[in-house]
């Protein structure tokens, strides 16, 4: 199955930020499910078999595959996108975005998702 990528729409100059609309519309499946952003590398919707969403970050750390919680469902776009620019750049420099987080936001943040069950993208 390809893969499959959240509706977008364009804000402005802004392409492509995720359109939270159309996502809450979507229904649970009974089975985990991936859904990937494609203008915003690594952002994932992650919904459960029963329906709740939450928002996370797929990199590598230590050369491990791994899922960080970035936010729950209802967070504003722009936090989203702000946590996941920190998370990215964190990455991207070689580092673990739960500390990145964990500075900017002045408490604990980033929980590591495990997927021990076995997730389609839609």
């Amino acid at each position: 199955m390809a893969k499959e990528y959240l509706p977008s729409v364009q804000r402005g100059s802004r392409r492509g930020d995720p359109d939270l609309s159309k996502i809450a519309e979507l229904a649970p499946t009974g089975s985990q499910q991936l859904i990937f952003a494609e203008y915003q590398p690594g952002l994932v919707l992650n919904m459960s078999g029963k329906g709740k969403k939450s928002w996370a970050i797929q990199g590598r750390i230590n050369g491990k595959s791994r899922r960080i919680q970035l936010a729950e469902w209802g967070t504003e776009v722009d936090e989203l996108l702000s946590r996941w620019r920190i998370a990215r750049e964190a990455l991207q420099a070689g580092g673990d975005p739960r500390s990145a987080l964990t500075a900017a936001s002045g408490h604990a943040a980033g929980t590591v998702l495990f997927n021990h069950s076995k997730s389609r993208s839609i």
